[in-house]
């Protein structure tokens, strides 16, 4: 994400973001500080701290470890707060769906700032390539497609 910037892209879009303690600890460790450092100071994001919830961890054991914790505690926020869930994660997105959760691919959402002049053509392209190389849990047939178009 950070040769990418795509973090960036997304909070610099007018909206409201929450994620996860379990999450926001885990980008800490695979982000540079500078862009970790904005993501901590960003006032439309909110940190959801969700370990002392009897629910949560009921829902991660009925979930036989499907999902890593990180997955499972957006997943489990999302349903419970009625929010959309945004991952590049199609087995996130796959379970998103199974539970009700309204939710959209990054790449649907780059291709959403493009449509709406945000990012180049060449910008989705060069940001959704690096990304495709980096993540093992993209849909990589339907990326280099859309890619293309």
């Amino acid at each position: 994400m950070q040769s990418v910037n795509l973090l960036d892209c997304l909070l610099s879009v007018d909206r409201f973001f929450l994620t996860t303690n379990f999450v926001f600890n885990s980008i800490r460790k695979s982000i540079n500080s500078d862009t970790f450092a904005k993501l901590a100071q960003n006032k439309n994001l909110e940190i959801f701290s969700i370990e002392q919830m009897d629910p949560f961890w009921e829902f991660y054991l009925s979930l036989q470890g499907s999902l890593s914790i990180e997955e499972c505690s957006v997943l489990f926020s999302a349903q419970k707060m009625q929010a959309v869930l945004l991952s590049s994660d199609k087995n996130l997105i796959g379970f998103a769906k199974k539970n009700g959760v309204n939710s959209f691919s990054l790449l649907a959402v780059l291709k959403c700032m493009e449509k709406r002049n945000l990012l180049s053509p060449n910008e989705v392209a060069t940001k959704w390539s690096v990304l495709m190389n980096k993540n093992k849990n993209l849909y990589k047939e339907e990326c280099r497609k859309k890619i293309i178009q």
